[in-house]
């Protein structure tokens, strides 16, 4: 199920990319309130490790997207674009590349998205 929707809203290249995103999105998942709460590194490393790797796949797939983006379609794009999915996401990847978001933040912000 959450194959099907992380297809839906955002494409499935992040998923040909990474064959064991879905897996890393749940390791991730079950570490979120102590990340959140900001648990030092040395009491739960488990959990940073799985943040750190869960970010690596989003940057990843980033880097890998943005050269295959098509801006000039974006404003007329009414449908979802093969790569990053729904106009929504697409709009939001732009806006935040454009404003100059470093990867890590721009990675957080998609991740977080899905």
């Amino acid at each position: 199920m959450a194959r099907c929707a992380i297809i839906a809203l955002f494409g499935e290249e992040i998923l040909k990319q990474s064959s064991k995103f879905v897996e890393a999105m749940w390791d991730f998942d079950a570490f979120v309130f102590p990340l959140a709460f900001g648990v030092p590194r040395f009491i739960y490393p488990k959990a940073y490790a799985a943040r750190d790797a869960f970010h690596e796949m989003g940057e990843t797939f980033l880097n890998a997207a943005w050269e295959k983006f098509y801006w000039n379609g974006l404003e007329a794009q009414t449908k979802w674009e093969l790569i990053r999915g729904t106009r929504f996401y697409c709009t939001h990847s732009k806006f935040l590349k454009e404003r100059r978001f470093v990867l890590r933040s721009r990675s957080g912000m998609h991740l977080g998205t899905i």
